[in-house]
């Protein structure tokens, strides 16, 4: 392995530990409903805006008419539990810079 790469995954460690560098400014997600996959996006409002102020949209009829629908609401509701599955700290795993190297 380079040791550019190992200090690449070494500083993503260090960034991984801070969460604070992050910002999600918009996202898109294909959202399986009982009838068909919709899209569901989001767009901040600005940079360091609270993550309440954005544009939803889905790919939905209801949507189109109501602005509103159930997929968004879902996406909107699992907002806190995926922050709470991605707040972990993740370590990369290193490969060892010893030993056999694979395909020998």
């Amino acid at each position: 392995m380079h040791s550019s790469l190992v200090r690449k995954m070494l500083k993503a460690r260090l960034y991984a530990e801070e969460p604070d560098r992050l910002t999600i400014t918009g996202y898109t997600a294909s959202f399986r409903g009982d009838n068909a996959t919709h899209t569901v996006t989001f767009e901040a409002a600005e940079a360091g805006s609270s993550p309440e102020s954005g544009t939803w949209a889905c790919t939905c009829e209801y949507f189109l008419g109501r602005r509103t629908c159930s997929h968004v609401m879902a996406a909107q509701d699992m907002r806190p539990v995926m922050a709470r599955r991605h707040r972990r700290a993740r370590v990369p795993a290193l490969i060892p810079l010893w030993g056999p190297r694979m395909g020998s």
